[in-house]
């Protein structure tokens, strides 16, 4: 079963996809604008996001872009109404996987998916990963291993074991740890962080880290071996 979700203002569109692609067995969620996609990126487990880059709230190319910086995992399909070659380089290059212009027919759509599901699964296998100390990082699969056991992240708890992981033994503040996770959410304070902060302890320890996640006090944290 393959799980999408579609980020188009078009309500008529999201409703005529989600009907296709039932038929073929694929769950689908939509949202409308581009903050609602990024919350439902981060908190549930995509196979791909289909998106349009004509968003009410945000520059589609953006949101592109920001996917990308954060190592989101899911491969993203632009299906917009952009036609120019310009913009179709640019949101390549921003980090998008694939791009349809507006019309489409739906049966090269389901072509194009199940080529990026195939592209997906073949990077799965080769397992890409990052490592520090005894902690090794898989980018693919979102699952922190050490001493041959591993745990699954979520996406926020694995944005920040990334930062970590590229900034060994150094000191990474509280508001930009803050500004890099949650950058769209004025909500969030530094309780939220902190019990992040605490679910990676548990989940490193599950798993027999000798890493520590170690708080400066008043500044923020460090990761040392």
């Amino acid at each position: 079963m393959i799980n999408v979700l579609i980020i188009d203002s078009d309500i008529y569109l999201c409703e005529s996809l989600k009907s296709t692609f039932e038929e073929e067995r694929i769950t689908v969620d939509y949202v409308h604008e581009g903050i609602a996609g990024i919350q439902h990126i981060m908190t549930n487990n995509y196979d791909l996001v289909i998106m349009e880059l004509n968003l009410p709230d945000m520059d589609g190319l953006e949101l592109v872009k920001y996917l990308w910086e954060k190592g989101n995992p899911v491969p993203v399909l632009v299906l917009s109404s952009e036609k120019e070659k310009g913009t179709i380089i640019k949101a390549l290059d921003a980090g998008a996987d694939d791009y349809i212009t507006k019309p489409f027919h739906p049966g090269e759509l389901l072509a194009r998916m199940r080529a990026l599901q195939r592209r997906k699964c073949s990077s799965l296998l080769k397992g890409e990963r990052v490592s520090y100390a005894d902690l090794t990082l898989n980018l693919s699969s979102i699952e922190l291993s050490s001493q041959k056991r591993k745990e699954c992240l979520t996406q926020k708890e694995f944005q920040l074991m990334k930062l970590f992981i590229y900034n060994p033994n150094q000191v990474l503040g509280k508001e930009m740890l803050i500004s890099k996770i949650w950058p769209f959410d004025e909500n969030v304070c530094y309780n939220t962080l902190e019990a992040h902060i605490a679910s990676l302890r548990k989940k490193m320890k599950q798993i027999d880290s000798k890493t520590k996640i170690v708080t400066i006090r008043g500044i923020g944290y460090k990761m040392e071996a």
